[in-house]
């Protein structure tokens, strides 16, 4: 048996779908993939001291739309910013106010 047979019709779901918490504080990450955002059950991600850089809206929008969500750590990066949404920008404040980094 396959591994995918074994999800087949019943009700399984991914890990993409119900993934909760994901850690990937001080790993020297210089990006995330856009496909993050995709996490919609995600309420906890600490990106936190890494090398990350430039604008985070391809990946932190979505998230942002998500009721359930609790916390984002972003500090101790280089300069981020939020491609000129004041509202992810003010949203991002809340969760951590160091999340721009070393701007």
């Amino acid at each position: 048996m396959h591994s995918s047979d074994r999800c087949s019709g019943c009700g399984c779901r991914s890990a993409a779908t119900t993934l909760t918490y994901l850690n990937l504080g001080e790993n020297n990450l210089t990006s995330l993939p856009t496909q993050i955002g995709n996490l919609t059950n995600l309420t906890y991600l600490n990106a936190a001291n890494n090398q990350l850089s430039g604008d985070v809206s391809g990946w932190a929008k979505p998230l942002s739309l998500v009721a359930k969500w609790s916390t984002v750590w972003l500090r101790d990066n280089d300069c981020l910013n939020a491609g000129g949404d004041t509202d992810l920008e003010a949203w991002l404040t809340r969760g951590d106010p160091g999340w721009r980094g070393r701007c």
